[in-house]
């Protein structure tokens, strides 16, 4: 395949076994294809390449191929576990450069998340936008949890609970803008989120009084305690 999207000619490049522990370097060209749908994008980065392979839907069946030197292989696919189609993820050992530009692409979806949630009001662009994005960064089977009230289904890609919780609240009252009866995961994440904060303000108060502690007995081994 050439960068303008024409059949390569000539001889068929002959695959790599997959257990070759050869990296792929910064030559030749990376192919998007998709198994569901009649498309072909090709690249001459990896770092392009894993980006689009991010933002491709795994419904479709992506698969990228990394040909050089008449060498075809395949860097990513989807996989299948249980009923839910998902995308692997890059390894950064064997495709270091790919996996970056997954990653990039990754972060960035996930810092406009972050923004959107933050914002008292969207518009109904906006709020399509946010759908998308976190469907795409969190994968179907967590969705289907975020869509039941657990805003913990996010943990693998936003690490702060707090952020979490935001993030879930807008993702939910999105789709409710858009006619899903989201109210009850709206009020289940409205509840772990207030049982988190008291939790979290508990163990502030616990370390509180065991500093307070630490400090009258410092005193009272120095002789300093009234």
């Amino acid at each position: 395949m050439t960068l303008s999207g024409e059949p390569m000619r000539g001889s068929r490049p002959r695959c790599r076994p997959s257990g070759s522990r050869k990296r792929a370097g910064g030559v030749g060209t990376w192919t998007l294809s998709f198994a569901r749908r009649d498309e072909v994008q090709v690249f001459a980065t990896a770092a392009e390449a894993g980006a689009a392979f991010y933002h491709a839907e795994a419904s479709d069946l992506p698969l990228v191929i990394h040909s050089a030197d008449n060498v075809a292989r395949t860097v990513a696919r989807t996989v299948r576990i249980g009923d839910t189609v998902q995308k692997s993820r890059p390894s950064a050992d064997r495709d270091g450069d790919f996996a970056a530009g997954f990653r990039e692409a990754e972060r960035r979806d996930s810092a406009e998340a972050r923004d959107l949630a933050r914002r008292d009001t969207l518009t109904a662009e906006q709020q399509q936008r946010l759908v998308g994005i976190v469907e795409r960064l969190a994968g179907r089977e967590a969705v289907r949890e975020l869509r039941a009230g657990h805003a913990e289904a996010l943990s693998h890609v936003i690490g702060d609970a707090a952020e979490r919780s935001r993030v879930a609240e807008a993702f939910l009252r999105a789709e409710q803008a858009q006619g899903h009866d989201r109210a009850d995961a709206i009020e289940a994440v409205q509840r772990e989120r207030e049982a988190a904060r008291i939790a979290r303000a508990l163990e502030e108060r616990r370390a509180a009084e065991r500093q307070a502690l630490q400090t009258r007995a410092r005193e009272r081994d120095e002789g300093h305690e009234l």
